[in-house]
Order: C-alpha cells, then sequence, then structure tokens
C-alpha cells in the first residue's frame, strides 16, 4: 500500500477498501498498516514466489529491466551503461520491455546509449514477450539489473544473480529483505563497489 502522499489520497483509500469483502497485501509493513486504520487485511506472498523455476547455470547474457518513471534520468541510464560495458563487455545485453508502454521507450534508449559507448556490443531490446517467454528468459541470465519488482523475484527465484535499481519503496524493501545490491535513481552509489557484490 503506498507510498500515499497525502491525508485526502489516505483517506479515499481507506474507506474504499473498508468496503472491500477481502484485502490482500504481500508485506507485512501495508498489513500492519491497515490493520490500524480498521481494514482487515490479509498478508499474502506474490504469485511469483510461488513458482517452481528452475536454477539458471548461464554464464553468458545479462539481463536489464528498466522502466519509465519521473524519476528515471540520463545521469543513471549512462553511469549504468558505462558499468555494464566495463564488467560485461564480452556478454549479450538483453534489455527487457516487460510492459512496453512504460517500458519500451526507456529500454530503446539504453539500448542507444550501450550502442553508443560500444559500437560492437552485442545489446537486444526484448519486447513483446508473452509472461511465459519472460520467465523462460529472465531464469536463463547470469546476471539481471532490474527496477521492476516481479522481474527481480523471478530473476532471484531462478537464482540469478541481481542488482535492484530503487525506483519504489516495495523494490527497496526486497533488495533489503534478499540482501541483493541497490542502486538508487540519482545513481550517487559507487557502481564498482555495488557490482562487486554481485
Amino acid at each position: 500500500i503506498g507510498p500515499i502522499k497525502n491525508k485526502i489520497a489516505e483517506f479515499f483509500t481507506l474507506k474504499i477498501l473498508k468496503k472491500c469483502d477481502y484485502v490482500s497485501v504481500r508485506d507485512q509493513k501495508s498489513c500492519e498498516f491497515l490493520k490500524n486504520a480498521g481494514v482487515n487485511a490479509h498478508l499474502l506472498c506474490d504469485p511469483i514466489f510461488s513458482s517452481d523455476l528452475e536454477l539458471s547455470d548461464s554464464k553468458g547474457v545479462i539481463g536489464v529491466q528498466l522502466r519509465d518513471f519521473s524519476t528515471m534520468n540520463d545521469t543513471l541510464l549512462l553511469k549504468l551503461a558505462r558499468q555494464i560495458i566495463k564488467d560485461f563487455f564480452d556478454k549479450k545485453i538483453e534489455i527487457y520491455s516487460l510492459q512496453d508502454s512504460a517500458d519500451l521507450s526507456v529500454c530503446a534508449k539504453f539500448e542507444k546509449i550501450l550502442k553508443s559507448l560500444k559500437p560492437d556490443i552485442n545489446a537486444e531490446v526484448m519486447h513483446g514477450l508473452t509472461v511465459e517467454q519472460v520467465i523462460s528468459s529472465i531464469s536463463s541470465l547470469e546476471y539481471m539489473i532490474a527496477m521492476r519488482f516481479h522481474a527481480l523475484v523471478t530473476a532471484m527465484k531462478a537464482g540469478v544473480k541481481s542488482v535492484a535499481v530503487n525506483y519504489d519503496i516495495k523494490v527497496e524493501k526486497l533488495a533489503n529483505e534478499a540482501g541483493i545490491p541497490l542502486i538508487s535513481m540519482d545513481a550517487s552509489e559507487d557502481f564498482d563497489v555495488v557490482f562487486d557484490e554481485l
């Protein structure tokens, strides 16, 4: 639940949720928030956690999953591209657009940045995939750098070494709970240190 940014939004959100027959959330903090507000909420795991995925044994493909967001910026894209070229110059880079309306333009932009820095890099935007294709493809990666919660969970369930890009509190919480490296949208971290944690 949230972040709910003002009291009016909180009032209407809670009013609607109190009228629901059933409310489920996927994290303890949201469950406690709703129960304290008088909403009978149930804590459930996200369905992706119940998936049985084979452990990845790939050594050649790096996944990058990006989405457009209000805090997305060229500084992050450029710094991430430079780090990927530095650490993974000899690997294939698959850039995942999981929701083309929100992801495809920034994924295409990132591919262009990669190729402007290293014209011979093997990079490709993956888009228009079915859910099954996404799960299968992400599960076969060696590394995943991702913004979306489900991209990260899929990668971690398959044993893919992952870095989270923190655009939302749910991603930050997932990274902290799973003990994986986290990059902020302002890219203030030393990426060498972050990627060394992989």
